[in-house]
């Protein structure tokens, strides 16, 4: 596993009644409820940064001027209450992309600024109900004790020197990726890497730099960040850096104020991993060979979406290449081409890799369309049009197995399936493995907003990551499952025992609660954690209302909750998400309210029972600092 490194300090404001008391006075001038909005009542101070993640108005509150325009002056106007001094200027950049969920909720997401410059991971958002009036604020926001120096000491190609011997120090170490295959990186640590500026926009405050790729597998993109440490901040050189052909991409900061000494602040890996038809495996490799619609009919989804009845091709001509999804052999373009067989095109592969590329195509375009339902569409940055999933079947093992990369809106996530080598199966042929992946670029996209691509970086926020990608690659098979599907992985990796530690059945509890996720190491092993709750949640709601119902109020709240969640959020952030979009569900009229309040009382059954009560608590969104409770 690679030595990770984040100097930000996580407790610099833990169990400060000073603060917390603040917070209250405040609220009670200003007519803001300190209860969050989802399930807690507990108003908790983010250790880190000393400031409450969410207020929600007493009642709606209505200004004029568009969606992002009342959230600026909201956010300015009462600067006090989210943490900032009366003299000190809030600032935010705006997303200018608004998630809608399928309430008529909207969010405006914000990245905070300092003097012109990024607050690294520091992101807020502004919530309004169907009628435009602002509810309640979600995310972080920091408060500048002390002024920063924003003129960098230290120039871009001396941090990024620092930054690329960060990362050939760590290629050595050994690790196992998420699918438990070694890790090999086609980089060695001696490596020689030349520094190189390509493009520079100076007059930019944050100095945005494009630098030669040199050694690595792509230009590296870099600007100037305040890197809060809590309760002091820094000005820092921020690098994303594609290492190698692993999938192995990291986020890097150095400081930027003492070339004689520079500091690496944080270093952590970010990746993941015309009408036709299509004879494919419709789950995995063990299973029949089935023809299939390209792309499938409305019927063949689980969804009851009224609104949309088909969907757009997935075949654009002829071959594995449409608005959705590219699927092509390994790192070539050599995509598969189907052949005219009446009066539609038929895709029916002859060999090993062939097969592979074309069920990695169908496994991606049918999630493309099961989201699409959900309200992962254009306006919420799905992929498709000029930033199509690219998915290559890789005809070997790669290092990592199984990855996929997304990027802000407007650029094509990237994912890559290899062989798995102890069982030699590939990933391509397993639903649970394309659909886990395509999960991560679903999430990645919604959490935080469109143009936030590093919206789940900290502890709970990766495990979350994970633990949505193992329950809607299990549910989504679940729906037309007659026993239900507790193990992912099991036939890619030829055992009944799967990837992960444990089946997520009801005796999950026994092996992981919340408040002991800090004792296992790992996103994977915690987010097992999320997925099991979720799993609970699902299936018990099943047994009360019907699979049909139950399924659809599972999904759409977590896809509405993630829109409605923070960056970089806890566990109880992102529960808080999806019981504001469960609740929300109610005013659509589209579901009995009996089946709503089922599902509320069932919500809270299922988190309660993994440790995240209403009682829980966590001061941040680290695995240290945590409060378990099983009140319901």
């Amino acid at each position: 596993m690679i030595e990770e490194i984040d100097k930000r300090n996580f407790s610099a404001f833990a169990d400060n009644d000073e603060r917390k008391n603040r917070f209250i006075n405040i609220a009670s001038e200003k007519a803001f409820n300190i209860e969050v909005g989802g399930i807690s009542n507990l108003p908790e101070i983010n250790s880190w940064t000393g400031n409450l993640q969410n207020l929600k108005t007493i009642r709606p509150i209505q200004l004029k001027g568009s969606l992002v325009e009342k959230a600026m002056n909201y956010l300015q106007t009462q600067k006090e209450s989210f943490g900032f001094e009366k003299t000190e200027v809030a600032s935010f950049s705006p997303d200018p992309h608004i998630a809608v969920t399928s309430s008529g909720h909207s969010v405006v997401n914000m990245q905070q600024v300092y003097k012109g410059i990024p607050v690294f991971l520091v992101n807020k958002g502004v919530i309004f109900n169907s009628n435009g009036e602002i509810e309640e604020t979600i995310g972080d926001t920091v408060s500048f004790n002390e002024e920063v120096d924003i003129e960098p000491k230290v120039t871009v190609l001396e941090a990024v020197v620092k930054a690329a011997e960060c990362i050939l120090s760590n290629l050595e170490v050994d690790a196992e990726d998420g699918w438990g295959e070694k890790l090999e990186h086609t980089l060695k640590s001696n490596d020689k890497f030349t520094p190189k500026k390509i493009v520079e926009f100076q007059k930019i405050t944050s100095k945005p730099t494009v630098l030669d790729k040199s050694i690595f597998a792509d230009y590296i993109r870099a600007n100037l960040v305040i890197f809060y440490l809590g309760p002091n901040a820094v000005l820092g050189w921020y690098f994303t850096i594609e290492v190698d052909d692993t999938g192995f991409q990291c986020d890097i900061v150095t400081t930027a104020n003492d070339p004689k000494n520079i500091e690496i602040l944080y270093f952590k890996r970010t990746s993941h991993s015309a009408f036709a038809k299509g004879n494919v495996f419709k789950r995995n490799g063990g299973e029949p060979k089935e023809w299939v619609d390209f792309p499938l009919k409305r019927m063949e989804y689980p969804l009851p979406n009224n609104t949309i009845t088909s969907f757009k091709e997935w075949v654009l001509v002829d071959e594995t290449k449409g608005t959705n999804v590219i699927a092509c052999l390994g790192d070539t373009v050599r995509t598969l081409r189907g052949a005219l067989n009446g009066q539609f095109i038929a895709f029916n592969p002859l060999s090993d890799e062939d097969q592979q590329i074309l069920n990695l195509f169908y496994f991606c375009n049918y999630m493309h369309d099961f989201f699409y339902l959900l309200g992962f569409n254009e306006t919420a940055g799905s992929f498709e049009g000029d930033d199509p999933v690219i998915a290559r079947a890789h005809n070997s093992a790669i290092s990592g197995t199984a990855n996929m990369s997304t990027p802000v809106d407007g650029s094509s996530p990237i994912m890559n399936m290899g062989l798995v080598t102890n069982s030699g199966r590939h990933t391509a042929l397993d639903a649970d493995v394309v659909f886990h992946e395509y999960v991560h670029g679903v999430t990645n996209r919604l959490v935080g907003g469109r143009i936030n691509d590093r919206a789940l970086q900290e502890d709970q926020s990766k495990a979350m990551g994970e633990g949505w990608s193992d329950y809607f690659a299990l549910s989504i098979q679940n729906f037309t499952n007659n026993s239900e599907k507790i193990v992912t992985g099991s036939w890619v990796k030829n055992s009944s025992a799967g990837i992960r530690s444990h089946p997520y059945d009801d005796q999950f509890d026994q092996h992981l609660t919340y408040g002991r996720i800090g004792q296992v190491g790992g996103e994977h092993r915690r987010g097992e954690l999320w997925c099991a709750t979720l799993m609970h949640w699902t299936r018990h709601l099943s047994a009360i209302i019907g699979k049909e119902q139950a399924y659809y109020i599972c999904w759409q709240s977590i896809i509405d909750g993630l829109k409605l969640t923070n960056a970089n959020p806890s566990f109880l952030n992102a529960r808080d998400g999806i019981f504001r979009a469960l609740k929300a569900l109610g005013g659509t009229e589209s579901i009995p309210i009996s089946f709503i309040n089922e599902s509320i009382n069932q919500f809270k059954i299922s988190f309660a029972k993994f440790g995240m009560g209403v009682n829980a608590k966590s001061q941040g969104p680290w695995v240290t600092s945590i409060t378990e409770n099983f009140d319901i």
